[in-house]
């Protein structure tokens, strides 16, 4: 199946999904204050990291690797997912409040269900299915935030993550405990090898992402944590969802292609994707900022202004899926780590400088972020430019 008519059909329920989730966010931001917003993205902060891990990776080695490992991989993944989610269950309360560390728990244990499922229909081509899937997974999220307003006597925005996660995790358990097959002690060594390759570069993408939430939180910025929490979550999450479908397409793809064309592939689609965003960056400047506090509510006067700042940010990370998927197909994972390895120390020496610089106008450090962002992105394309002859 071609690249437009997998992306087409995968953005036509992403699209479908965020229009929801759109449409319904003037309500949701007048059921639930600020700073609930700000727990909420805390609490997914966290998911987010730890997400990456639970399940090693092995839902981009459904996708990337043959179809008889399709079976053992799923098998594998869910056993790391228990395991995470154990530990979870275990430190987390040492931290926060064991509330929102079971919550958190329950969580990863849904998002991993679901890699593993949308990677096991992904590579038997059942695009339609994977369409539902991203759908739900978009819709869900607004739905039970709803639900649990309606449910709840004391309803909080952290307890829509709950609902959540049952929802999500019981539709892709059926997917998951379908395909699970024995796993050889050698297909196991081979498996992990991938996982510690592709998880380690996991874990500094997501965590340099999410920095500014826990940054935040610490400072008790809430207000800015809040905002920056339906920005990212509601509105870029549909964005992100939609790259990594792009990701999965290329690494699928590469899987397939002669090494000599996979450079060549990747820097120019790497530039389609990158001027397609440019475009959507554009219309979002002629928005006026009247329009985002009429659409929130008045406790959200101030959001508007940080939404370009963010916006700059989703233009580079567009451009990243076909950049990754072809050093993750030639296995150089080694060059995806030190290129996040330079972004994270870039953040912390950008976070530092817009605290000396602005001292308690935390908003800069959303900028700190976006320097950090566009400057990986350059140093990836950078490197696939140059490698792409070899």
């Amino acid at each position: 199946m071609s690249l437009f008519r997998i992306v087409g059909s995968l953005s036509v329920a992403s699209a479908i999904g965020s229009t929801i989730s759109i449409l319904l966010l003037p309500l949701i931001t007048r059921l639930y204050s600020v700073e609930q917003f700000s727990d909420y993205g805390f609490a997914m902060a966290v998911v987010s990291v730890i997400s990456v891990i639970s399940v090693g990776r092995m839902d981009q080695a459904i996708i990337s690797g043959k179809e008889n490992e399709v079976g053992p991989a799923a098998t594998l993944g869910l056993i790391l997912l228990a395991i995470v989610t154990g530990l979870c269950l275990t430190l987390l309360p040492l931290f926060i409040n064991t509330g929102m560390a079971l919550i958190i728990a329950l969580n990863i244990a849904s998002v991993g269900l679901f890699q593993i499922a949308y990677g096991i229909e992904f590579k038997a081509d059942r695009i339609k299915l994977c369409s539902a899937f991203t759908f739900l997974r978009i819709g869900l999220i607004p739905m039970s935030q709803i639900a649990t307003y309606q449910l709840l006597d004391n309803p909080t925005l952290i307890y829509s993550i709950f609902i959540y996660s049952i929802l999500l995790g019981s539709i892709s358990f059926l997917t998951v405990i379908k395909n699970l097959k024995k796993c050889s002690r050698q297909k196991i060594i081979e498996l992990l090898t991938y996982a510690k390759g592709y998880s380690l570069h996991g874990v500094l993408n997501s965590t340099s992402h999410n920095i500014p939430y826990f940054i935040l939180e610490m400072l008790g910025a809430k207000v800015i944590l809040g905002y920056y929490t339906v920005i990212d979550r509601l509105c870029k999450a549909p964005l992100l969802l939609f790259s990594g479908y792009i990701r999965q397409y290329f690494l699928k793809e590469f899987s397939k292609t002669m090494q000599v064309e996979k450079g060549k592939i990747a820097s120019k689609y790497s530039i389609y994707l990158f001027c397609t965003a440019v475009v959507g960056f554009v219309l979002l400047l002629l928005l006026p900022e009247s329009l985002f506090s009429i659409a929130l509510g008045k406790g959200w006067v101030d959001i508007a202004h940080y939404l370009p700042q963010l916006a700059i940010a989703f233009v580079f990370i567009f451009m990243n899926p076909p950049l990754l998927a072809y050093f993750v197909s030639k296995g150089d994972f080694y060059i995806i780590v030190k290129c996040q390895f330079i972004e994270i120390f870039a953040k912390g020496f950008f976070v530092m400088g817009y605290l000396f610089l602005f001292q308690d106008d935390y908003s800069f450090i959303i900028l700190s972020m976006v320097s950090s962002i566009i400057l990986y992105n350059i140093l990836l394309l950078r490197k696939t430019v140059t490698d792409k002859g070899r």
